[in-house]
């Protein structure tokens, strides 16, 4: 994004102002000691996503899953920000694992009765699998993947 002039400026300044008052108010709503002992009770809590209108893969959203309808959400078009809204207490997310692996503020929900494994692609066009520097990248993706296996996996 490209921010061309003082107007503009002030345009996300704004949204950054109203965005962070959401997130304040969410987390002032979070119960101390409350716990998650099934899936039903996920729908007792806020749920951090993508916006289901944006996705280009449905698998990311929540309707896609089998969890209970939210009390309310927090969507975002960006992982990080989804983070963020988590980490503030705005609510449960479908994280990935190398997101929050190691980072003791993020604990997993019900791990042993819900998991959400999700493929991911390398695409490239047939011509373009004989350049040296594709198939580099292509290689190292694998080696990455091989050599974070426990983190990937959860």
């Amino acid at each position: 994004m490209t921010i061309r002039n003082d107007a503009e400026r002030e345009g996300m300044a704004a949204v950054g102002r109203l965005v962070g008052e959401a997130l304040r108010r969410m987390a002032a709503a979070v119960e101390p000691g409350v716990t998650t002992a099934t899936l039903d009770d996920v729908g007792r809590h806020g749920f951090v996503s993508y916006v289901e209108s944006a996705l280009q893969v449905a698998e990311l959203g929540h309707r896609s899953t089998q969890l209970p309808v939210p009390r309310s959400s927090f969507q975002a078009t960006s992982v990080f920000a989804q983070l963020e809204a988590v980490r503030r207490g705005a609510g449960i997310g479908l994280l990935p694992n190398f997101l929050v692996a190691g980072r003791p503020e993020f604990l997993p929900v019900l791990p042993d009765d819900f998991q959400r494994q999700l493929p991911i692609w390398a695409v490239a066009r047939p011509e373009a699998l004989r350049s040296a520097p594709v198939r580099a990248v292509l290689e190292a993706i694998r080696t990455e993947i091989a050599d974070r296996q426990a983190v990937l996996a959860g």
